[in-house]
């Protein structure tokens, strides 16, 4: 039976608001508190203008808490800012290393081990070789 509604099963309710927001009037509310599932949403349905902007939030609001998520997304998405941004607060913040919130995303996922592994190992080295080898 037709009844005239749309029924999205893989989307918080939230999140669909803020993206039906966001394509007819260009604008997102508490975008720092959607970033993450918006940006998964944009990327399902390829609307670029909507992913630039929540990249670019999920950039600037890294911390303790979300930084293993972030990377994780980064990865799943191939975003190369945000992986540079991710590693960048690390580098800045190597507690984060210790904390319960990276080893439950990062430290739980091989693949995201192997990535961290990989850029170390390339940090190390290149600073060894700044150094003169």
């Amino acid at each position: 039976a037709k009844t005239g509604r749309v029924i999205v099963k893989d989307m918080e309710p939230e999140t669909m608001q803020q993206l039906l927001r966001f394509a007819y009037m260009g604008e997102v509310e508490k975008l720092e508190d959607v970033a993450e599932n918006l940006f998964a949403a944009a990327h399902q349905y390829d609307i670029r203008e909507l992913k630039t902007v929540c990249e670019q939030s999920m950039m600037c609001t890294l911390d303790k808490g979300n930084v293993g998520r972030r990377l994780l997304i980064a990865v799943l998405h191939d975003y190369d800012d945000l992986k540079r941004a991710v590693m960048d607060f690390v580098i800045g913040h190597p507690e984060v290393l210790e904390s319960e919130a990276w080893m439950e995303t990062v430290g739980k996922d091989a693949r995201l081990l192997a990535w961290v592994s990989r850029r170390a190992v390339a940090f190390a080295t290149s600073a060894k070789m700044g150094r003169g080898g």
